[in-house]
């Protein structure tokens, strides 16, 4: 697990990076740079999310199951699920202007990948949209939010791939990719 961990951090780190690298672009309003930082952050989350789903302690589908086998019924069952999912999103009120979003945000498989990107496509297509200079949108992160809260889709909780020798590849490619810029503070 610690190589899984520790290479999850440095996805996470390279994450960052790239963001800022994302967001740098947009402010020189540099649409091919943008979008090639944009493709580099969906690689690494779905490197993230392969990475993770080799590990059960990183998979959502345990989350849930474990919230699901709480109950009783099966409309407790989808109510304790729900909870769980609610938790590790927008966990607040049902009010998009909240403030209180992500508090117990984790980086599992599935919620990556099911969750997050979507989350992220959202961001990137506005912001794509403002360089092609179509005028300021209202995305609505908090339906996708809420919307994902109230699906019942499974995800896996038996890990996939081998932990280590996943952990190595992608640590390569990543370290391959760029170096790192600084450290995070």
């Amino acid at each position: 697990m610690d190589a899984v961990d520790l290479v999850r951090q440095v996805l996470a780190n390279r994450g960052l990076d790239t963001y800022r690298e994302m967001i740098a672009a947009y402010a020189a309003k540099d649409k091919i740079k943008f979008n090639q930082e944009a493709n580099a952050f969906r690689d690494l989350l779905k490197e993230e999310d392969e990475l993770l789903g080799t590990r059960p302690e990183f998979m959502l589908g345990n989350w849930l199951g474990q919230a699901r086998k709480m109950a009783r019924t099966e409309e407790e069952a989808a109510q304790c699920e729900k909870n769980a999912r609610m938790q590790i999103t927008y966990w607040g009120p049902a009010d998009p202007g909240t403030e209180a979003r992500d508090y117990a945000g984790k980086e599992w498989s599935g919620l990556l990948d099911d969750f997050y990107l979507r989350r992220w496509e959202m961001f990137i297509g506005e912001l794509n949209a403002r360089l092609e200079g179509k005028p300021e949108g209202t995305v609505n992160y908090f339906e996708l939010e809420k919307s994902w809260t109230e699906q019942r889709s499974t995800f896996p909780e038996t890990p996939k791939g081998e932990a280590l020798s996943t952990a190595t590849r992608v640590f390569s490619h990543v370290s391959e990719a760029r170096p790192m810029k600084s450290a995070h503070k």
